[in-house]
């Protein structure tokens, strides 16, 4: 009896030091929130990803579609993927005109270039692997990887428009056509791309699905993608029940782990998930309008980042070469609202 006493009563008081600790872990919680909420939210500097990839993919000159983003939206903050499977399709050989067009272009409008280098990087199937690369052994792969980064960094560096370096995209979340990798190859490869180089690195997460302290410990920036509206094959369309104040709360914490937090893929086009020709135009066009557009962009003012680069650009030319440009006037609102910021 002595025994069973001597239990309970050590459960018991195990139970009350539990208590306590749950009620302060709420109340420091509950500060955090309430601090969070009271710092001032300023309006972010608006930018968006540009996929030569995807402009072609949607029947549009990339090169065209980039300048009007340019001249007509007066974009100011690009982030911009290299396709390894499109610069070099032949191993050793290098084409890396478009690009060296892209960025020209970028030093002639005042644009600051965050330049996406790796196997990864945005839009779908994700991973840009050309075929001859494919057929090596995981090791060979990562030394040809390697030669591609070195060879791009070493001919970008000095560009008047390049801002920072992206080591792949999402590296550490399991999503898209991709080969299996070493978690270590990306830190070898923000080591590789820091010893040549001295601009900023940054790395990016999903913004709901995975956990964003690995990537903040290793990159100057940490970018994370934000969707409201998503699409699968079980429940079809669905919305992320989750507030400013939770992205707000993560970019807060994580901001002692990296120099800055930002979005760097905020939905800006609807989720295409059949094929475009499936459906009219004006389907797909009101899939995603201005008023969801407004939404979202209201949305990532009040996580409190100080940059978001909107997910969809070349969806807007395409709509407006289609006759709906709602899209595309409300972007140049957007845009013209922008107070001029002094490149930093």
């Amino acid at each position: 009896m002595l025994f069973f006493r001597v239990v309970k009563e050590t459960i018991q008081k195990r139970s009350v030091r539990l208590f306590f600790a749950l009620f302060l872990l709420l109340i420091v919680l509950a500060g955090i929130i309430f601090w969070v909420n009271q710092k001032e939210v300023r309006q972010p500097e608006f930018g968006i990803t540009y996929s030569t990839i995807y402009a072609q993919e949607l029947g549009l000159d990339p090169l065209t579609v980039y300048q009007a983003l340019l001249t007509e939206l007066s974009v100011k903050l690009v982030r911009l993927p290299v396709y390894w499977s499109e610069v070099e399709k032949e191993q050793g050989v290098y084409d890396w005109d478009q690009v060296d067009q892209l960025m020209t272009l970028s030093n002639a409008h005042g644009v600051e270039v965050t330049m996406v280098l790796g196997e990864k990087v945005p839009r779908w199937p994700e991973c840009f692997i050309p075929d001859w690369a494919l057929e090596l052994s995981e090791q060979e792969r990562e030394q040809v990887l390697k030669e591609f980064l070195t060879i791009a960094v070493q001919r970008y560096q000095s560009f008047s428009s390049l801002e920072r370096w992206q080591i792949e995209n999402e590296p550490f979340f399991p999503f898209g056509v991709c080969p299996e990798r070493r978690n270590e190859l990306v830190f070898e490869e923000i080591a590789l791309v820091s010893d040549l180089d001295d601009h900023p690195v940054q790395l990016t997460v999903s913004g709901e699905l995975e956990s964003w302290w690995q990537s903040a410990l290793h990159a100057d920036v940490l970018g994370f993608s934000l969707y409201r509206v998503t699409w699968n094959k079980t429940v079809g369309f669905s919305v992320y029940p989750l507030s400013p104040t939770f992205y707000r709360i993560r970019a807060t914490v994580m901001k002692w782990l990296t120099q800055k937090v930002i979005i760097s893929e905020l939905q800006a086009e609807p989720w295409i998930f059949i094929s475009l020709d499936e459906q009219t135009t004006e389907f797909w066009s009101e899939l995603f309008t201005p008023d969801d557009f407004e939404k979202n962009v209201q949305f990532a003012e009040q996580t409190g980042v100080s940059e978001v680069y909107f997910w969809g650009a070349e969806w807007w030319y395409y709509l407006r070469m289609q006759g709906f440009d709602s899209l595309w006037n409300y972007a140049e609102n957007l845009f013209d609202s922008q107070t001029v910021f002094v490149k930093h």
